[in-house]
């Protein structure tokens, strides 16, 4: 799944369910600029892979209004920019991995 048009706009991945670990590849497809994910359902998301496919520095924005241990497991690696993580609203959001 791609957040983002490949080029400087980011995208917006919202997810409202009961609970849910994601198996499938989230991939940060922008050059520049912000992809957001949001977990404002009445269960955790649980995310094992999140790529940063293209060059350049960008931002990934964890935000939502859930409460539970929302979790991503993969590394959040650097990719000749900097991807800069930032948190937002009252949800949690566990970084589980060794990110560089």
């Amino acid at each position: 799944m791609n957040l983002g048009n490949g080029t400087t706009t980011g995208g917006y991945l919202l997810y409202v369910g009961t609970g849910e670990t994601v198996s499938r590849t989230i991939n940060l497809n922008t050059t520049t600029g912000t992809n957001t994910i949001d977990s404002s359902g009445s269960g955790a998301l649980n995310i094992t892979k999140v790529v940063n496919l293209l060059s350049g520095a960008k931002t990934l924005t964890l935000t939502g209004e859930s409460r539970d241990a929302n979790i991503v497991t993969s590394v959040l690696a650097d990719n000749v920019g900097a991807l800069t993580v930032v948190k937002g609203n009252g949800g949690v959001w566990i970084l589980n991995a060794a990110n560089t």
